[in-house]
């Protein structure tokens, strides 16, 4: 699971960096056209459309490790409680979360299928949006199979 969890890490990395080129050179070519009264239009269509699913690439790859890392726990409660019961509820919604993992799954599963019948794409750069449902579908199998291995695996004392 730690090799899964470093692919996902690895895909969320190069997705933020080409999230942030994207950016920045937007950035730098409307800095350019404004400078240059308009001369200079070096802005290419579908920049905000690269940056947003390239967001939804990081935060899906995201899942496994924040997963494995540990889910958010409420202090003021869960410190009162035996070292066995916080364990017992780290596993439980370790579960829970593997559970709805396998529900965004299904449901995006549909959705490529549909998608790739219907041949839609992307507004600007028409990427087909199956592509972008399948990445969903397996980045959630991923955190789901992390989940389930966080819930089960045994931990030191």
């Amino acid at each position: 699971m730690k090799h899964l969890i470093r692919a996902c890490d690895i895909v969320a990395g190069l997705a933020m960096t080409f999230m942030m080129v994207v950016v920045a050179s937007r950035i730098l070519t409307r800095i350019l056209f404004a400078v240059s009264d308009g001369e200079l239009d070096w802005m290419f269509p579908g920049a905000i459309e690269l940056a947003s699913y390239s967001l939804l690439v990081v935060v899906f790859a995201s899942f496994p490790r924040a997963i494995d890392s540990g889910l958010v726990n409420v202090d003021l409660f869960t410190e009162k409680f035996p070292l066995a019961i916080n364990a017992l509820l780290d596993r439980f919604w370790a579960l829970v979360s593997a559970l709805i993992a396998l529900g965004i799954a299904y449901q995006n599963w549909g959705q490529m299928i549909s998608a790739y019948r219907r041949g839609h794409s992307t507004q600007d750069l028409d990427i087909p949006l199956y592509f972008f449902y399948g990445y969903i579908v397996a980045a959630t199998l991923a955190f789901a199979l992390v989940a389930i291995w966080v819930a089960t695996r045994r931990r030191p004392q």
